[in-house]
């Protein structure tokens, strides 16, 4: 069964992954039939919404209509909106683990941003929020001195350069620096 890029088959629950995913889909707002669906079939759509499939999809969304027979009362996904949620949860997940972990390493990752999925995702993720997060960056105390830690931490003298400079509103801004700011952001208002 494949994840979002990563093939689970029976049995590969032994550390409670598919629980630790219904919760963040839970916690991404995600309707209660997608959640159900995935819970039934370890099947999610890809980011474009289709399948591996056609009997994937079929699959999913037998699931999907269950869930709705059995809650009448339930307004249906709207399967765009829901789409829109998942990616957004799916894309905050590398930065939500560096924050855990203290990882480094998803710096490293928006050095090649073209590297992989995960890394486009994220980059196209950062680049759509990049003005929000400058704005508060420069507007927040307590984020830009958790940056500056962050960025002390996992790169050095090189990027506390490149988080100061996001002070300056002409000044380019590249992902490195914005993936510590987000990950700083996460530790001052966790989502």
């Amino acid at each position: 069964m494949r994840h979002g890029g990563m093939s689970f088959g029976p049995g590969d629950d032994d550390f409670g992954f598919f629980a630790i995913f219904e919760t963040g889909y839970r916690n991404a707002g995600i309707h209660p039939a997608w959640i159900h669906a995935f819970r039934e079939t370890r099947i999610v759509p890809r980011w474009d919404l289709s399948f591996l499939s056609e009997p994937q999809h079929r699959t999913w969304q037998d699931a999907v209509d269950q869930y709705m027979r059995d809650h009448p009362d339930a307004s249906p996904p709207d399967h765009p909106d829901e789409l829109v949620k998942w990616r957004a949860h799916q894309m905050l997940q590398p930065l939500r683990m560096a924050e855990a972990v203290d990882d480094p390493d998803v710096v490293e990752w928006m050095r090649q941003p073209e590297a992989n999925h995960r890394n486009r995702g994220l980059a196209r993720f950062l680049l759509d929020t990049r003005e929000e997060l400058l704005a508060e960056f420069r507007t927040d105390d307590p984020l830009r001195r958790g940056a500056l830690v962050l960025a002390e931490r996992w790169g050095g003298p090189e990027l506390v350069r490149e988080i100061e400079g996001c002070l300056d509103v002409d000044a380019p801004v590249g992902l490195p620096a914005l993936t510590v700011i987000a990950v700083a952001r996460l530790r001052v208002r966790p989502a």
